[in-house]
C-alpha cells in the first residue's frame, strides 16, 4: 500500500515536472487534464473496488455452496451404498438358505 501511494505521487510529480517546460496556455490545460485524470481514476478506482467487493463475495458464497452440496451429496451416496451393500447380504443370506432347505428360486426381500 505504501510503495503503491508513493507511486501514485510520482506520477503527479512527472505530470508537474512537464508541465514547467510548457507556455501559459498549454500549462492551464495541462492542469486541467490532470486534475480530471486524477478524479476520474480515484473514481475508477473506488467503483473497481466496489465491483471486486462484489465478486469476492459471490465467490465465497459459491464455494460454501459447493461445499455443502458436496458433503450432502457423500452423505447421500454413503447412505444408498450402504443399504444396496446390506440388501445384497441379506438377499444372499436368504437365497444360501433357501437352497439349504431343498428349494431352488432365492427368496427376494422387498
Amino acid at each position: 500500500m505504501i510503495l503503491t501511494n508513493v507511486a501514485y505521487y510520482f506520477i503527479h510529480l512527472v505530470f508537474v515536472l512537464f508541465d514547467g517546460h510548457l507556455r501559459e496556455f498549454e500549462l492551464a490545460s495541462s492542469k486541467l487534464s490532470n486534475s480530471w485524470v486524477a478524479v476520474s481514476g480515484f473514481a475508477l478506482m473506488v467503483k473497481s473496488l466496489q465491483i471486486l467487493s462484489i465478486l469476492s463475495a459471490l465467490i465465497t458464497g459459491l464455494a460454501f455452496a459447493i461445499a455443502s452440496l458436496a458433503s450432502l451429496l457423500k452423505s447421500k451416496v454413503q447412505s444408498c451404498l450402504s443399504r444396496v451393500l446390506v440388501g445384497s447380504t441379506k438377499a444372499s443370506q436368504t437365497g444360501l438358505a433357501s437352497v439349504t432347505e431343498g428349494t431352488t428360486t432365492p427368496a427376494l426381500s422387498p
